[in-house]
């Protein structure tokens, strides 16, 4: 509510993220807002990245003005490009979510949506732009060649499964050979 004296009509469709509307339907009065006044938004249609996308337009006298949006959390500071998960640090937390969601359709999704799910080009298509933007932003933050020496710590999905299937059928052929002695 911008005004608690009027009654406001939640505009907003609900599980949306990409409109925040409301309107003083009743009166048509809607408020006064005084120069350098803070609205809080709120807290719950909000998903937090780098992506700081808000825009605040207003009606008075019958035309259109943008305010000014200012972000809070984050100790003020914007998210940094290839903080996929928001927390504050480009990691390997933030490399799992592009390497688990690469080649992923994110067209039906926001910006927002889709960057917190690796897109971090804003082209709603998580591909190879998104991994070498990705690598260049952690190279940036975390020094040059940490990338390379990050991804090399962690092993592959793939070869923790070859293992497990070697072993599978290495442990039969071990144990016939002992049940023939």
């Amino acid at each position: 509510q911008v005004d608690a004296a009027h009654s406001w009509t939640k505009l907003t469709t609900a599980g949306t993220h990409t409109d925040l509307s409301e309107a003083d339907l009743q009166t048509g009065l809607g408020a006064t807002i005084a120069s350098n006044q803070t609205i809080n938004l709120g807290n719950g249609d909000w998903i937090p990245t780098s992506h700081e996308d808000l825009v605040f337009k207003y009606i008075a006298n019958g035309v259109i003005h943008t305010g000014v949006v200012g972000y809070t959390g984050n100790n003020d500071s914007p998210y940094a490009i290839g903080d996929l998960n928001v927390d504050g640090v480009i990691n390997v937390a933030d490399w799992v979510i592009l390497r688990t969601n690469q080649l992923s359709n994110l067209s039906s999704l926001s910006l927002t949506q889709a960057y917190r799910l690796g897109d971090v080009t804003g082209d709603k298509i998580s591909d190879h732009a998104d991994f070498v933007a990705f690598k260049a932003a952690y190279d940036a933050v975390n020094g040059a060649g940490s990338f390379v020496a990050m991804v090399a710590s962690i092993p592959e999905p793939t070869t923790s499964i070859l293992i497990l299937a070697a072993g599978s059928i290495a442990l039969p052929v071990v144990r016939r050979r002992g049940s023939r002695a």
